[in-house]
């Protein structure tokens, strides 16, 4: 399944693997042309334990919170 408009850019399925652990995740980005060429942004924000990051103390979100943002810029 492909790439589909959402109004305000695009949204592919996408899988993450982290340590082992695969998720299916909406990966939403924008796709512009620049003077310097092709541009791909996206934002998608995860759960560190949903990928097993963070056990014990660590599942603690006082410490290190469990959203995790990650941020691409091509």
């Amino acid at each position: 399944q492909g790439a589909r408009a959402d109004g305000t850019g695009f949204v592919v399925p996408a899988r993450l693997t982290l340590r082992g652990v695969t998720k299916d995740l909406s990966f939403p980005f924008t796709w512009t042309t620049t003077d310097r060429g092709p541009r791909l942004r996206a934002s998608v924000t995860l759960d560190r334990l949903d990928f097993g990051l963070g056990s014990g103390e660590w599942a603690d979100p006082e410490w290190v919170g469990h959203a995790v943002r990650v941020d691409v810029d091509i």
